[in-house]
């Protein structure tokens, strides 16, 4: 596995530095940044046949060119899965908007764009086309949509990515293991993506529901770290009902409550990872849990194990 930070460059020099990095892992691929700061990281590694990036940055826009000639690479299909923050794709003429929790499969070959109005962070998999068209029929209907990952496959496929990575970071791989590691993203791919299908506007009260859902999951993003945050509290914000709002998160198999339990959950495992020396209390704190108990009871609820087991793991 490989890592890249903008960290050790200039400013002067970090987009030129950044682009270097991004066409090397995904062919014609360039980053435009906005404003005068801008801050990326990267890991990537190959998984048997699958190339996984994980990028992180601020607000920028990014770019993948046509190819005609990309060593391989017109057969393969490009997963992104929004980890956090926001993002506009587009490609061929179509558009999609991503939330947390949200994917969308792309064409390699045929150049697509990305819009971050924010800071953000993918899982990103390119996959050969061979080894999804095998096992999702019409994998050409699927591209270029945005697709619920909140379902219970989209969720394990998040889940075993994040997994992957951990495994990887440690160092706890060997070659056949990460073959068959493959084909198991390979059928959870399959598996989100069906689970998906049909989530997408299909009319116009349809895409006004899909638009609401996008303003109502930005909000919850946004005031994550509130105590006490309730659906009248959503509902107010959006001028929308509570029974309107009820009504947007059961189309995700969700509550309110639950989906704010789960990003907040899903947060602090990744700030426990990425800040070692932090208090536990303070994370939970932070993320509007009421105390360090009531967090801990929820995070082993969810995961298995207390923050400290997980921190340690």
């Amino acid at each position: 596995m490989e890592r890249f930070s903008t960290s050790g460059v200039s400013q002067r020099r970090r987009l030129d530095f950044w682009n270097r990095i991004c066409t090397e892992t995904l062919a014609e691929t360039c980053i435009d940044t906005r404003g005068d700061r801008f801050d990326a990281v990267m890991r990537r590694w190959t998984v048997g046949p699958v190339t996984m990036v994980r990028p992180s940055a601020g607000p920028s826009s990014l770019l993948r060119a046509p190819f005609s000639e990309p060593q391989g690479e017109e057969g393969a299909v490009v997963l992104h899965f929004q980890h956090h923050g926001y993002s506009c794709f587009a490609q061929d003429g179509r558009r999609a908007e991503l939330a947390p929790g949200d994917f969308v499969l792309s064409n390699a070959a045929e150049g697509y764009a990305f819009d971050f109005p924010s800071a953000h962070e993918f899982l990103v998999l390119q996959v050969p086309r061979a080894e999804l068209a095998r096992r999702i029929p019409a994998l050409e209907d699927q591209l270029c949509q945005a697709l619920s990952g909140r379902t219970p496959a989209g969720q394990l496929l998040h889940d075993f990515l994040l997994s992957l990575w951990r495994n990887g970071e440690q160092g706890h791989v060997e070659d056949a293991w990460m073959e068959g590691a493959a084909q198991v993203v390979c059928d959870l791919v399959a598996q989100a993506v069906t689970g998906a299908e049909g989530a997408g506007p299909t009319d116009g009260a349809e895409e006004a529901t899909a638009e609401a859902r996008q303003d109502v999951l930005r909000l919850v993003e946004a005031r994550l770290r509130e105590p006490g945050l309730r659906t009248s509290d959503l509902a107010r914000a959006v001028d929308l009902s509570e029974r309107t709002i009820q009504y947007l998160f059961a189309r995700m198999s969700t509550t309110p409550s639950r989906y704010i339990m789960e990003r907040r959950l899903v947060l602090a495992r990744d700030l426990l990872r990425s800040e070692p020396t932090r208090p536990v209390t303070d994370i939970a704190l932070e993320l509007g849990f009421a105390d360090s108990s009531h967090f801990a009871r929820q995070f082993r609820a969810r995961f298995g194990m207390s923050p400290s087991q997980w921190r340690r793991a």
